[in-house]
């Protein structure tokens, strides 16, 4: 995904998101408990899956308000730094075995 390309335009992305938002009948309060459970240390793909669910959430309540497009675009970097954050920890992961 280039710098210009959005994650909340993309459908693979939005499937999943709206699956654990189902999961967690579209309550931040219980991603955020999830997350609480989670650690980002030792497992943090999880932590960051749960923190993309969060931001897309809380995304799609502001997408069309366009006197918030500088949080959308908070949001859009937050959950491009979570891919890298997850892709590096899978590349650390395949290093180690």
């Amino acid at each position: 995904m280039d710098d210009t390309e959005s994650p909340f335009d993309d459908q693979t992305f939005v499937r999943l998101m709206e699956n654990i938002l189902g999961y967690a009948h579209q309550k931040k309060n219980v991603i955020i408990n999830a997350m609480g459970e989670a650690d980002k240390e030792t497992d943090p793909i999880p932590y960051y899956t749960l923190d993309c669910a969060l931001c897309y959430c809380t995304f799609k309540e502001i997408r069309y308000d366009d006197t918030l497009k500088p949080e959308q675009q908070k949001l859009i970097t937050r959950v491009k730094r979570n891919f890298t954050i997850m892709e590096n920890t899978r590349r650390n992961n395949l290093n180690k075995n």
